[in-house]
């Protein structure tokens, strides 16, 4: 009975643990989800199809100084 006990105790002060850690990570996570969405979301922050390594706001800025005048995106459907 007192071995049962114990194990239990313990797992509940794990499960506690546990609780608390995500109760203190819980603002971030919901942050980082809510940015991942946006990011996808934004055609700016979306990576450029050609070059994966860039953002499609960063090849308008390469654009824009290869051309000497603002370009900018009037109409996009996706």
């Amino acid at each position: 009975m007192c071995l049962a006990w114990l194990r239990h105790n313990a797992e509940m002060q794990h499960l506690m643990l546990m609780l608390k850690w995500l109760v203190a990570c819980r603002g971030k996570i919901v942050d980082g989800r809510i940015q991942k969405f946006l990011s996808e979301q934004a055609l700016l922050d979306q990576a450029f199809f050609k070059d994966t390594s860039k953002t499609v706001a960063t090849v308008i800025k390469e654009a824009t100084a290869t051309v000497g005048e603002k370009v900018s995106i009037r109409r996009f459907e996706g």
